[in-house]
């Protein structure tokens, strides 16, 4: 899954593999985290994409 934030890496017929890319490039500029979630994740979405952004000196209580 790790591909997915790759540059010019897309499974979508039309895709440039551009968006995730920045996405994660702009949030490492403030160490701030993306990554894709995975089955032993809580709250998933039921379809679709399941991303997990980690903000840098958040805490959720």
């Amino acid at each position: 899954m790790e591909r997915l934030f790759e540059l010019f890496y897309s499974r979508r017929t039309n895709g440039h593999g551009v968006g995730l890319y920045l996405c994660k490039e702009n949030l490492a500029v403030a160490h701030h985290k993306i990554r894709y979630s995975s089955e032993g994740d809580k709250k998933l979405i039921e379809e679709g994409a399941n991303f997990i952004i980690s903000f840098n000196g958040m805490e959720i209580h």
